[in-house]
């Protein structure tokens, strides 16, 4: 997929005020996926790029100078990142749904499928302790 196919999919504003090179695009997206798997989100530790699987040197310097990202000690921090947003934000949800089951000391099962809970969208045998 293009930056431009990639952009036009996305819609937001960051994405359609950005002129970045496709390459760059790519690897910002790369690394947020990345982020997202990690302790850290938004975080993208040097050792990411370095098994990258293209050149990362001057797509990290256009990241840079268009304030995407931010050198840090070990990495780059991304800056005001969409996904990583989205991502955080749906965390944060999840995390206060699963608390509000925690103090009901149960879930509640959807009408359409009894194995998944309608408050926190977990499975209903999940173990509520585990969890946070």
């Amino acid at each position: 997929m293009s930056t431009d196919n990639c952009v036009r999919a996305c819609r937001c504003e960051k994405c359609a005020a950005t002129d970045i090179s496709e390459g760059s695009f790519a690897l910002d997206l790369s690394a947020a996926f990345f982020s997202l798997g990690t302790a850290d989100p938004g975080f993208v530790p040097d050792s990411f790029l370095n098994f990258y699987p293209a050149d990362t040197t001057t797509a990290a310097i256009e990241l840079r100078l268009e304030n995407m990202w931010r050198r840090t000690n070990g990495g780059y921090q991304l800056m005001d990142n969409p996904l990583i947003d989205a991502a955080l934000a749906v965390k944060e949800r999840l995390a206060r749904n699963i608390v509000v089951c925690r103090e009901a000391g149960s879930h509640t099962p959807q009408a359409d499928d009894e194995e998944c809970c309608e408050i926190c969208g977990i499975w209903m045998g999940d173990d509520l302790e585990r969890r946070l």
